[in-house]
């Protein structure tokens, strides 16, 4: 019965500690069965247990005798101990004694002060037969990371606020320009407009397209699909032209199509307004890592800690560090639908 229990809390990703303690007690077993606990007594754990206070964990074992060896290595060159050597070793795609070290992947309930993650994509879906939001970030190195995983939707205000309050009191700095993908809800947009002054806005066009199209007569569906990937494919004054347009059109044979799509129109051209091309806006326009972070963490045989251990970086990744930079003169995309937090809560339906 103990076993079932552990194993369900795992499966919906709400505990790891029991792992994490694993990892560290395995680890420090292998330094010993290597001869080396003696020469990593010093500052490798002292350090290793400072950044450990702060939030750290290894990926795995190995992962913790790699740092603790880094960690001595950087203090005799004169580097800050306790800080993860990650920078310099996953840009250059150096590898130590196994595998590239990862910084700390799995950050809920963690100290965000120092997390340094450009792209946030916030969103819910039904696991089993209730609503999970999470909250997923990714590092200018290309790792993953997951800031949030609570029960709700975001479409409710008090799950919507209380996400975003949380980030803020664990000290993620909501004033630096950081680009938020949403797929879209008059609660979520209107609590980030209101919480992050250094949001930029950007909506999932995928769940755009999904959602004007289910307004739309199907004979006509084809074709309004069309004209909105056309739209898309211009430049971003033309696209937004285009756009318009399409949904003035749209006003008179399908006005919840009109509305869904306006709601939408600056948000969907986030990226072609930061000037980004290639593999990494084809990752970051849509909210398919979200989906598929949902699908690897509350699936039937999902696990917070597997997919972070076997999660890729970021295709494009690389060209994070270049965006950061263009966020902070990025216009910040309004979304006019989304609901003041005055309004009652019969306006409050995302």
């Amino acid at each position: 019965m103990a076993r079932n229990s552990k194993a369900k809390t795992t499966r919906h990703g709400l505990s790891g500690q029991s792992d994490t303690q694993d990892i560290w007690g395995n680890g420090v077993k292998r330094l010993i069965d290597q001869g080396k606990l003696l020469w990593m007594l010093g500052e490798g754990l002292k350090a290793a247990h400072e950044a450990r206070a702060r939030g750290w964990s290894p990926a795995d074992e190995q992962g913790l005798v790699n740092a603790c060896y880094q960690w001595v290595q950087q203090s005799v060159g004169g580097v800050a101990l306790g800080v993860p050597p990650v920078a310099a070793s996953a840009r250059s795609g150096q590898r130590g004694e196994g595998e590239t070290i990862r910084p700390a992947l799995d950050l809920r309930g963690c100290d965000l002060s120092q997390m340094d993650c450009p792209v946030l994509w916030l969103g819910s879906r039904v696991a089993g037969k209730s609503w999970k939001s999470m909250v997923l970030g990714v590092g200018v190195d290309g790792y993953k990371r997951l800031l949030t995983l609570v029960e709700g939707s975001v479409r409710e205000r008090s799950v919507a606020d209380g996400l975003l309050d949380d980030l803020a009191d664990r000290g993620l700095d909501t004033n630096r320009a950081t680009l938020i993908i949403t797929e879209g809800s008059r609660i979520l947009d209107a609590g980030v407009q209101k919480k992050f002054s250094g949001a930029v806005v950007s909506h999932c066009r995928t769940r755009v397209v999904q959602d004007v199209l289910a307004h739309v007569p199907e004979s006509r569906r084809d074709a309004v699909q069309a004209e909105l990937e056309g739209a898309w494919s211009m430049p971003c004054d033309a696209a937004l032209e285009l756009l318009k347009d399409l949904g003035k059109r749209l006003q008179d044979e399908a006005p919840g199509a009109s509305e869904r799509l306006t709601r939408s129109l600056e948000a969907s051209v986030t990226l072609s307004r930061l000037n980004l091309s290639g593999s990494l806006k084809e990752r970051l326009q849509t909210a398919g890592i979200l989906r598929k972070a949902f699908k690897e963490c509350l699936g039937a045989q999902g696990s917070v800690a597997r997919w972070l251990k076997g999660a890729r970086r970021l295709v494009g990744w690389r060209g994070l560090e270049l965006l950061a930079h263009k966020l902070g003169d990025a216009k910040a995309p309004i979304n006019k639908a989304a609901p003041p937090h005055s309004k009652s809560k019969a306006q409050q339906n995302g």
